[in-house]
């Protein structure tokens, strides 16, 4: 995962659990954030191959997608 992951990440606890999420230690946000950072790229993914009618041009572009926010496949 990249900085912009984390960054959204720590917005998204900020807003959703400021009460809560301060309470778990550093290897359990680790964990969550990245669970969080895969869901979105396999989603927006999926939503390539779903949109673009090229399968070559929607993994070139899935590619880029992943390596932009440091997600493996």
């Amino acid at each position: 995962m990249n900085k912009r992951i984390k960054e959204l990440y720590g917005n998204a606890l900020d807003k959703a659990v400021p009460y809560t999420w301060h309470n778990l230690d550093h290897a359990e946000v680790k964990k969550i954030m990245k669970e969080f950072a895969e869901l979105i790229v396999k989603d927006c993914c999926q939503f390539n191959y779903d949109f673009l009618e090229s399968y070559r041009e929607a993994s070139e572009v899935n590619s880029k997608i992943r390596k932009h926010f440091g997600v493996e496949e």
